[in-house]
């Protein structure tokens, strides 16, 4: 969606992106089956997704976020929606999202000239193609996120299952896929 956006300028607040399956294609290079389903699948993570600053993050926020001095230095941790809205449109194959204006500022720093590594890296993601692949690479993302002073993190089989969504639902019990692991 940021793809048409010029890096140079910051976002216009209240931009509303499109992207359609199409585009998503010739910019990933995923075969146009895997361009939709990604689409609907990552319409439904930005509707759910936020943003969490740590107190750290809080104090040196706070002023651009506008908490009033009281809170500065109470809050542990405060979460922010990322969108205002996130939609998908099967019949079409487009997705349609509007940043929260909250959020706006930071998404217009990331695509500024000099992180031009983070386009590199969300299109290296977007390839991903396997059933299992976005799921494991949100997961590593978000353990990458709790323990960023370790190069590794470790989580029980039965947990990793769960992250991936390898299961099925039996008669009201779970029951995992590939249970000889």
């Amino acid at each position: 969606a940021l793809v048409s956006v010029d890096t140079k300028k910051p976002l216009e607040p209240g931009m509303i992106f499109k992207i359609t399956a199409d585009t998503y294609t010739s910019i990933t290079k995923v075969k146009p089956s895997v361009a939709y389903r990604q689409l609907k699948e990552g319409a439904e993570l930005l509707n759910t997704s936020k943003l969490s600053l740590s107190s750290d993050d809080i104090l040196a926020l706070s002023t651009e976020l506008g908490l009033p001095d009281a809170m500065r230095k109470s809050l542990e941790r405060l979460d922010m929606g990322i969108t205002d809205y996130c939609a998908y449109s099967p019949n079409e194959g487009y997705v349609v999202l509007k940043f929260t204006h909250t959020i706006h500022p930071y998404i217009s720093n990331l695509i500024g000239g000099e992180n031009k590594f983070t386009t590199q890296l969300l299109t290296s993601a977007m390839r991903l193609s396997g059933q299992y692949s976005w799921a494991l690479y949100q997961l590593i993302r978000k353990n990458y996120s709790k323990f960023r002073t370790k190069n590794y993190f470790s989580i029980h089989l039965n947990e990793l299952k769960d992250e991936l969504i390898a299961y099925t639902i039996e008669d009201d019990e779970v029951v995992y896929k590939y249970p000889e692991f």
